[in-house]
């Protein structure tokens, strides 16, 4: 009798034992999963995917406006870059200044001037002289250079991301800029290993990534503001004001700095009329749809989409440049992709 109550109980403690751990295997099945779900939530929203897909369109539109420079200042010897910028806030004007003239109230651009002028014109300084700059270092630098110090805008946005804006990123966050980053890695050592770069001489190449640099430091600061005012106010009033005072900026520096370059144009050769037509409008699309992603993304998983825009200007580069094409290419655009797609899969949290 005692036997068997001793083998019961025996047996009961094993069978508690079995399933404790049962609970704790099946417990652990559960959570991993729950917590890859969590992770990548975001991932399940047509939202997201679809601002991904516009920013890949966005990096078409830049890698056009990169190519365009390059062949209008290697072919043509066009040096002008306010001038090539100015159609740009022209056409800003014309189009969202006017539908701000337009709005009554609060919203107006009576209103609007009268309550934050001050504030959209900085604004309108570091994005024309961002333009500027970066435009100008095309006179010193090749395009790979430009399209790799571009990136130099992504710690400016996120270090003003979380002073500025005060979001606070996760894990998650730093490993998809971490996988972006690597990509970046893949070009420098693919251009590195490249011998088809014209060498424009150490000191020229050092001016213009240094002026490069100053440019992509202004775009992070204009994009940060950018999602600032379209998420505060709306898209509409801030191209409406960049439009307004970017073109009473750009044209003021085009009258005093770049007369004798527009001058000595030919303004009779339809290729060089029709590359500054089409550079603006491939960068007007640009500027019209970036408050979409913005809007969705924030500004540093917008300047993470962006970055595939150095893999695109490659490719032109082998096309029309006779460029060396690297197998490293395609593996950093792998990593661009997935390094947007990673920060994406868990919104970054602003705090209170």
């Amino acid at each position: 009798m005692n036997t068997n109550s001793s083998h019961c109980s025996n047996s009961s403690i094993v069978y508690r034992q079995g399933s404790t751990e049962s609970s704790i295997v099946r417990a652990e099945q559960t959570y991993i999963p729950g917590k890859c779900e969590r992770y990548f939530s975001a991932l399940e929203s047509w939202i997201l995917w679809r601002a991904i897909l516009i920013g890949q369109i966005l990096s078409l539109l830049l890698c056009t406006t990169a190519v365009i420079t390059q062949v209008l200042t290697s072919r043509f010897g066009v040096h002008a870059p306010t001038a090539q910028n100015f159609l740009l806030y022209v056409l800003m004007c014309l189009t969202f200044t006017t539908v701000l003239a337009c709005r009554t109230g609060d919203d107006g651009l009576l209103n609007v001037l009268k309550n934050r002028w001050w504030k959209y014109l900085i604004v309108s300084i570091l994005d024309v002289e961002a333009n500027y700059l970066v435009v100008k270092a095309y006179q010193y630098t090749t395009l790979t250079s430009i399209q790799l110090l571009d990136c130099f805008t992504i710690p400016v946005v996120l270090l003003l991301s979380w002073v500025v804006m005060r979001v606070r990123f996760k894990i998650i966050h730093i490993v998809g800029v971490s996988v972006s980053l690597m990509g970046i890695g893949c070009l420098v050592w693919a251009d590195a290993d490249s011998s088809k770069e014209v060498d424009k001489g150490v000191e020229s190449r050092l001016t213009g990534d240094m002026v490069c640099m100053a440019g992509a430091f202004f775009y992070g600061v204009t994009n940060v503001a950018e999602e600032h005012f379209i998420k505060k106010y709306d898209q509409i009033e801030f191209l409406g004001m960049l439009g307004l005072f970017g073109t009473v900026i750009s044209g003021f520096q085009l009258a005093l700095t770049e007369h004798p370059q527009v001058s000595s144009m030919n303004w009779h050769h339809w290729e060089e009329i029709g590359l500054v037509v089409a550079y603006s409008a491939a960068l007007y699309a640009f500027y019209a749809t970036v408050p979409l992603v913005l809007s969705s993304l924030g500004s540093t998983a917008f300047n993470l989409s962006l970055l595939s825009t150095d893999y695109y200007s490659l490719i032109a580069g082998v096309a029309l440049f006779r460029y060396k094409y690297h197998a490293l290419y395609a593996m950093s655009f792998v990593f661009f992709i997935s390094g947007t797609i990673i920060f994406c899969s868990k919104k970054d949290v602003e705090a209170q």
